[in-house]
């Protein structure tokens, strides 16, 4: 018997993990060297070399976490995906600096049109594991509709373009597969993913709820407004409903239940303090990074325009809970039950300072792409310097392998979403 079956796992969980926190590691490292602008061994990457490392260390990890269980002969399928999900972006890594010198987006040679066809496959089956058959068919569809766009009536009438410039505009141009989604994923979302999944692993979004039930856990249907606080906390940290739902719902949902609230009820709040999240600056969902790219403004001007609707939103849900509890009698929960506020604040004192850290390079410094790397940088230094918080090797194993599975979610999503939108910009049906 091996140790990793002592401890419970075959050893083949036990080496995926490694891979997968592998990956996210070079994953994460390449990414500080791009945003940062640091010169490593005096070269920096050339064309879309950048977008295409991202893939390399990211696709596999889609493959790896999303891709269903298959048993019987077709069980290797997936280790099989998995490598092909590693070595076809691998290659345009590569070739990136040839392919910018040749032209290659206008004449490819037959090996890169090949393995142009192998990624637009694997894309599509990732935007297919993450996002589920509806937006697989959405930007399968779009993405082949310059093919057909000759033919299409009114406004949806374009400029059509044969089998190989549609696959090598997709696979070798800039406005495509490593068009707006994927740059703003590599230049700006990754650093407040990393910083996400990192709260995640150590704890930020328990502080987040004790802090919420410390306040307001004893008032007038207190639980659900836990839940609400606790979710409008922790999803402005972390920009993920599944997250959000995840790290706080565990808790919140049999609370209100437990407290007299319907289980429907207690269910539906949650479902829509989670989903506020994506609102609540300063870290937004992804659609907010892409809007402030593809408007041409910073991203703290993003999130001073959602300041208000967001802090409404959560009024408004906090005002209906309120109501909803003085209609039914709802008590607040047991004073013995609830956390000492002072307590909260001590052990977990370090997040509102990464927290800080973060509001003020981002407003005060303007480094909207470096802000999450600092919080980041400022939070892992005050756990290290703490004798009890002190990361461990299983520590940083589980947050490498949450931030890989965070990132690799999102990038397989809007691969998927920029074929759609290099579809529209190639026929120019997008400017209808």
């Amino acid at each position: 018997m091996t140790a990793s079956e002592v401890h419970g796992q075959p050893a083949s969980e036990e080496l995926k993990k490694y891979l997968m926190a592998t990956l996210a590691l070079v994953g994460i490292f390449v990414s500080v060297i791009e945003v940062f602008q640091l010169a490593w061994l005096n070269t920096y990457f050339v064309g879309q070399a950048y977008f295409f490392a991202l893939m390399v260390c990211f696709l596999p990890i889609a493959v790896v976490s999303f891709f269903p269980s298959v048993k019987g002969p077709w069980a290797v399928y997936r280790p099989v995906l998995a490598v092909l999900s590693f070595l076809v972006p691998l290659y345009f890594f590569a070739t990136a600096t040839m392919a910018f010198d040749e032209g290659w987006e206008v004449t490819a040679p037959w090996h890169a049109k090949i393995m142009s066809l192998l990624i637009l496959a694997l894309v599509l089956k990732a935007t297919r594991w993450v996002g589920g058959w509806p937006l697989f068919f959405v930007c399968a569809i779009l993405g082949a509709f310059p093919l057909f766009t000759t033919y299409m009536p009114g406004l949806l009438k374009g400029v059509g373009y044969s089998f190989w410039k549609v696959v090598n505009f997709h696979c070798l141009g800039t406005e495509s597969l490593v068009g707006l989604p994927t740059r703003v994923v590599g230049r700006i979302l990754i650093g407040y993913l990393i910083f996400g999944a990192l709260l995640q692993v150590c704890g930020g979004g328990k502080f987040f709820l004790d802090m919420a039930l410390a306040i307001l856990g004893s008032r007038r249907g207190g639980a659900a407004k836990v839940s609400i606080v606790s979710s409008s906390f922790f999803g402005s940290l972390s920009g993920s409903v599944v997250a959000n739902i995840v790290t706080t719902g565990t808790f919140t949902i049999p609370t209100m239940k437990k407290a007299g609230f319907p289980p429907y009820y207690a269910g539906s709040v949650e479902a829509c303090a989670s989903t506020g999240g994506v609102l609540m600056p300063p870290i937004m969902g992804a659609t907010a990074f892409i809007m402030a790219e593809f408007l041409n403004i910073t991203y703290l001007e993003v999130c001073l325009a959602a300041a208000i609707p967001s802090v409404l939103y959560y009024l408004v849900l906090f005002l209906q809970v309120d109501s909803f509890a003085a209609q039914h009698g709802l008590l607040g929960l047991p004073k013995e039950e609830l956390p000492s506020l002072r307590h909260t604040l001590k052990n977990g004192w370090m997040f509102l300072v990464s927290f800080a850290v973060l509001i003020w390079v981002l407003v005060f410094s303007r480094l909207e792409a470096q802000a999450p790397y600092y919080a980041s940088a400022v939070l892992l230094l005050l756990l290290m310097v703490q004798k009890d918080t002190r990361p461990d090797f299983q520590w940083w194993l589980g947050f490498l392998n949450s931030a890989g599975r965070t990132i690799a979610h999102i990038l397989a999503m809007l691969l998927g979403v920029g074929l759609v939108i290099g579809s529209l910009s190639m026929t120019g049906v997008a400017f209808s």
